[in-house]
């Protein structure tokens, strides 16, 4: 059950944080993810295709992180949201 607490917790504090620059939302949806993935790993029943798909959604964020870094360096404009 804390774990779940701890998962809303990360998710609000990420909404709070959260301003209108895209690197922003998807940390947000990121605590969403791993909210998900705490709840599916506290029941412990059939939870390792869930785990499977959280990861892999994961990989995906990451990657969007990168290109919105990327886009950023490149047109000289770096901005390091506060919620990091």
């Amino acid at each position: 059950m804390w774990l779940i607490i701890l998962g809303v917790g990360l998710m609000l504090i990420g909404l709070i944080l959260c301003n209108s620059l895209l690197f922003n939302y998807i940390i947000v949806l990121e605590n969403f993810n791993i909210l998900i993935l705490l709840f599916a790993l506290s029941l412990n029943s059939g939870c390792r295709m869930v785990f499977i798909c959280v990861m892999s959604l994961f990989v995906i964020e990451v990657s969007l992180m990168l290109i919105v870094v990327g886009n950023n360096i490149k047109s000289g404009c770096i901005r390091v949201p506060f919620g990091l």
